[in-house]
């Protein structure tokens, strides 16, 4: 199944770009012009469905406040549609998604319960940051004490330092392949090789690597 939207409507529809229903104007705006591109894909009841899904399991968990929190259910299904539609456009995706269902192992408890929930709201008022700002937050804090959510930059940084700290093998690949292929994609923006700081950072990220091996 195919989406009928060619690649540079999925631009001026804003396909790919997070949309607030219940944030500024703007935003509303713009949640309209991404509802037609659903509406015109065939996939608007998909996503209501599939939205509906998520509040359902953010409103059953058990640490989770009984209002599921709207903000980051319409950020989790218009990340899952948009990511449905781009694959579409390309003739590359099946049927969209409708729903969100919870999968467990032989003995384990569902994955929604080994997963601290964390109220979006926290993040609206935050501003955006780029991938790299937030590998930067992740590699300063990751052994930072006492640090709570809303001090971190985005819901997604947040995430990804969680799964730093308690993913030994996670935190061994962050060191031993995204840290240093930022530094010297950083580098080679700025039109020069990479300097002593970076060098000796990633000289660092080799000494960690030995200590979580020795672990």
């Amino acid at each position: 199944m195919a989406c009928k939207i060619t690649l540079e409507e999925m631009k001026i529809r804003k396909i790919g770009q997070f949309a607030d229903p219940d944030g500024s104007q703007e935003s509303q705006d713009l949640c309209k012009l991404k509802r037609d591109a659903y509406v015109k894909c065939d996939c608007d009841t998909e996503f209501l469905s599939l939205r509906q899904s998520l509040k359902e399991i953010l409103k059953n968990h058990a640490d989770y406040p009984v209002t599921a929190d709207l903000y980051l259910v319409n950020k989790i299904a218009q990340l899952i549609m948009d990511s449905w539609i781009s694959k579409s456009v390309m003739q590359r995706a099946g049927k969209p998604p409708a729903k969100v269902v919870l999968e467990t192992a032989t003995g384990a408890k569902k994955a929604i319960e080994s997963v601290d929930m964390i109220d979006g709201s926290l993040f609206k008022d935050k501003k955006p940051i780029s991938e790299n700002e937030m590998l930067r937050w992740c590699f300063d804090n990751v052994q930072k004490g006492d640090l709570r959510p809303e001090e971190s930059p985005s819901l997604g940084a947040w995430t990804l330092l969680q799964q730093l700290r308690e993913r030994p093998d996670f935190l061994k690949d962050f060191y031993k392949s995204v840290w240093p292929k930022l530094l010297q994609k950083e580098d080679a923006e700025k039109g020069a090789k990479l300097e002593d700081d970076g060098k000796e950072t990633i000289k660092l990220c080799g000494t960690l690597l030995k200590a979580l091996e020795t672990k």
